[in-house]
């Protein structure tokens, strides 16, 4: 068995589409705790900012077994001067320890009532095979809706059908089936809906690789008319060290493709982002339009950054965040403001309260495993993982539902430290996961994605 050590450090880059709509975070962080994403930290506030003040909006509250999976977890709203209870999961485990239900509850009157209930079912691998969703009807669950899936003996998934319970029956809404290079590269995405009683294409997204499994390029294309038709495209760049250097983004239009933004990243010696510059398309000429720009600390972590957008020949300011952490480097407080009136205001503001632990994780490099520094991160993660021995190594990206989101190295590996980057600047907040694969093991990270 290959072994190897993980190590993400997390940055901040350009969100550039503005076709994607950011969720809340409170909605990002309901969406994590759903699926036991936060990690071991007790206690967590949510605040918005209001001028130079900050207001308690949120507060959550977890209850943890002896290994750090979570029981329980409440929310509760700022009322006045009191805290009230809004929100509830009950985390329960098959004899595998692998988690079997989400009970969702909601409060009135400041007690708490049956809503939702999520139930996992797996295969002898582990895999997810099915995810039942029910409601709670006064005295009874009943079944809402179910995704059903399918994986190849290289444990990736290679089909998803998502069905609605009418009249007692289970019906086909959605199937998504992905095609992959020897079972492992993801090479196709294809998104079917059920329609008068048959899968019709909907949607395919088409990946490219180059001879060290970098994808170098990704297109989405629509169904119209019986045949594909192209959308979107992001063509992708590299140095001789592996670093994504620049993200150029097209669109299909009058049966050409025209250049709509781009993305250049700068590296410290560190291998960490340092700046991003973004970049429009504009009257045939590539016209500067943000920039952002990382500081570190001496171990790496960052701590701060501030992006800027180019106006009347001048760089205007946006936004910036801070990034405080603990002696064994957990994130306490993420602080962002945003610039208004020519004065930085409070925007957001999420702080952490950890379980107490026995050993001091400072050291985390030399803990077998995935590790993110910090978590909650912003837009873009450089991943960096120690190889042991020589093999061959893939790194993806997925969302909560299993679904591959992107590759982000993927070849033989010879003994030391490897670096990628994970551009999250085209996705909207979130959750997602982060999977290191070598041999037969695999190792996970959940990530997420504040903007």
């Amino acid at each position: 068995m290959y072994k190897f050590i993980t190590v993400l450090f997390t940055i901040a880059a350009v969100f550039y589409s503005a076709n994607l709509q950011s969720q809340p975070v409170m909605q990002t962080e309901q969406n994590e705790n759903l699926t036991n994403l936060i990690g071991n930290y007790r206690i967590s506030y949510l605040y918005n900012g209001y001028e130079a003040e900050w207001s308690e909006i949120f507060k959550r509250i977890f209850t943890y077994k002896e290994n750090m999976k979570p029981l329980d977890f409440v929310q509760q709203s700022r009322l006045i001067n009191d805290w009230k209870n809004t929100l509830k999961y009950i985390y329960t485990y098959n004899e595998n320890d692998s988690l079997e239900s989400i009970t969702e509850m909601e409060a009135n009157l400041n007690e708490f009532y049956n809503f939702h209930l999520t139930w996992f079912t797996y295969d002898e691998h582990g895999n997810i095979t099915e995810r039942v969703n029910k409601n709670w009807y006064g005295d009874y669950w009943a079944d809402f809706s179910r995704s059903i899936y399918k994986y190849n003996s290289s444990g990736n998934l290679t089909e998803a059908v998502f069905q609605n319970n009418l009249d007692n029956q289970w019906t086909n809404v959605q199937k998504i089936v992905i095609s992959y290079l020897h079972d492992t590269l993801l090479t196709e995405q294809l998104t079917l809906n059920w329609i008068d009683s048959s899968w019709v294409n909907i949607f395919r997204v088409c990946l490219t690789y180059d001879n060290n499994g970098n994808m170098i390029e990704q297109k989405t294309c629509s169904w119209t008319d019986s045949s594909w038709t192209d959308n979107n495209k992001e063509t992708r760049q590299y140095d001789e060290k592996g670093h994504l250097t620049s993200v150029d983004y097209g669109t299909w239009s009058d049966e050409n493709w025209t250049a709509t933004g781009k993305n250049v990243y700068t590296y410290n010696n560190s291998d960490l982002v340092t700046e991003v510059n973004n970049f429009v398309w504009d009257d045939s000429v590539w016209v500067i339009n943000v920039k952002i720009n990382f500081d570190y600390d001496a171990n790496n972590y960052e701590t701060y950054f501030i992006r800027k957008s180019w106006q009347n020949e001048s760089w205007i300011n946006s936004s910036q965040a801070f990034f405080t952490y603990d002696p064994g480097y957990n994130l306490t407080e993420y602080r962002k403001q945003k610039w208004t009136n020519d004065n930085w205001v409070n925007e957001i503001r999420l702080s952490y309260e950890y379980q107490p632990t026995a050993v001091d994780d400072v050291e985390n490099t030399n803990r077998p495993g995935i590790f993110t520094y910090p978590n909650p991160f912003h837009q873009t993660t450089t991943v960096s993982y120690k190889m042991e021995e020589p093999g061959f190594t893939e790194v993806n990206v997925y969302d909560l539902k299993g679904y591959f989101v992107m590759s982000l190295d993927k070849g033989w590996k010879e003994t030391g430290n490897q670096n990628m980057l994970f551009d999250a600047s085209q996705l909207p907040q979130g959750t997602y996961i982060c999977k290191v694969k070598c041999g037969k093991t695999t190792l996970s990270e959940k990530l997420l994605l504040l903007k």
